[in-house]
């Protein structure tokens, strides 16, 4: 099969720019949908304009961070969690099967990391401390929900959501659960301070919340997957309803139609990743990046995994 036969997609683009960033990249058959068993999911590494594949596996990749020091981390719907620092070339991953099936991955730091999704059809959540990662063991720590992200500041101040409504504070020894306006399905959290905090969901609620509690502050008709706040201003990604802000008149505006974000992360620039793009700005007018044949280039030539 040629290149014309699969389909591609960027998505989890995490980093300070679209230019150093690491993310997922994605290909399947374009006769087919996207499953798990029939598609190969790649950790990418955009640096220095050049999209190079870091780890090639069967399956679809659910979450990646990279800590401070440069190690990577992905998580994968099978429940397998790869981890490596960037820069080692060459070095092998290391490899833990949680048994279950993960969702996401992140972490504050090398020594406080956390994954979470479903094992055995109940909520499950594993933290590592990867100050050593040859040595990195995950630990199975207590949550009252079913997480589907994990963010915060410092140690004393991270949140989970996830299904039902759940939020969830880390306590030092598990995510506990806190009252939740919501019902509905959360897929972002974002922490800018013990003030002020902010979550999402794919059935258009927008929650903003602190230290102190959470109150729902909109619903809307767009399937949000991330939130951060960012320029003073709140941005979601709103997949294939593209990126908005909201305003602290409550107001929900398209910024940009044509970039349908599946993720977001915010630093000195708002980084975003849609299924055709690895995209940032550094002023939330103009946008520069990577479109998805920086993909296609990097796996040319290559068997898919899963026919492998």
């Amino acid at each position: 099969m040629d290149d014309l036969s699969y389909q591609y997609k960027y998505n989890h683009a995490r980093g300070p720019s679209h230019d150093d960033c690491v993310c997922a990249g994605y290909r399947w058959a374009a006769d087919a949908p996207m499953v798990d068993d029939l598609t190969e999911s790649s950790v990418l590494r955009i640096r220095g304009g050049q999209v190079e594949r870091m780890l090639r596996v069967a399956g679809i990749v659910t979450g990646v961070w990279r800590s401070p020091a440069g190690v990577v981390f992905a998580s994968l719907i099978d429940g397998r969690l790869f981890w490596r620092p960037q820069d080692d070339v060459g070095a092998p991953w290391h490899e833990h099967d949680t048994g279950g099936s993960l969702s996401f991955v992140w972490g504050l730091r090398e020594d406080l990391v956390f994954a979470g999704g479903l094992r055995a059809g109940r909520p499950v959540m594993f933290r590592a401390d990867g100050r050593d990662p040859t040595h990195t063991a995950w630990t199975e720590v207590a949550c009252d929900g079913h997480p589907t992200c994990v963010h915060g500041v410092h140690e004393d101040l991270l949140f989970a959501v996830g299904y039902d409504g759940f939020i969830g504070r880390w306590n030092g020894t598990a995510f506990r659960a806190l009252g939740s306006p919501v019902q509905a399905p959360l897929a972002s959290v974002h922490v800018v301070d013990a003030g002020e905090a902010h979550a999402c969901g794919p059935r258009g609620h927008v929650l903003e919340g602190s230290a102190h509690g959470w109150v729902e502050r909109l619903v809307a008709p767009h399937p949000f997957s991330a939130v951060r706040k960012w320029g003073g201003k709140l941005w979601l990604a709103a997949a294939d309803d593209g990126l908005m802000t909201l305003g602290d008149d409550d107001a929900l505006e398209v910024a940009r139609d044509d970039i349908r974000a599946r993720s977001l992360d915010a630093g000195e620039r708002l980084l975003a990743a849609a299924p055709d793009r690895v995209t940032s700005t550094a002023d939330g007018a103009t946008f520069a990046g990577w479109a998805v044949d920086g993909l296609v280039n990097a796996l040319a030539g290559t068997r898919p995994a899963w026919r492998m």
